[in-house]
């Protein structure tokens, strides 16, 4: 995760999914994928109710559908990464 830059949703998504993937508890999430309470619960209702997540107890794990999109959001933030560095030289290169 890259601080001080605003995540879009696809990178908090793939930070929580990343984080979840041991099995976590809900303070260990919010501490490790850097949110807030309401948006912890926000996320947790949202990726349990299309089955990217499920909760144990009081532990959250993924889903198997949970780490086939955890492998594409993988994907993505590295060709994204890309992308950002890509235009990062030419927003210098054409100053």
């Amino acid at each position: 995760m890259a601080y001080g830059k605003k995540r879009d949703r696809y990178e908090l998504i793939g930070d929580i999914l990343e984080t979840i993937r041991p099995g976590v508890r809900k303070t260990r999430l919010m501490y490790q994928a850097n949110l807030s309470f309401d948006l912890a619960n926000k996320y947790i209702e949202e990726l349990e109710m299309k089955g990217l997540i499920i909760k144990r107890a009081d532990m959250f794990f993924l889903t198997e559908r949970g780490k086939l999109v955890l492998d594409k959001l993988r994907k993505y933030n590295e060709n994204k990464r890309s992308i950002d560095q890509i235009t990062d030289s030419l927003e210098y290169e054409l100053k």
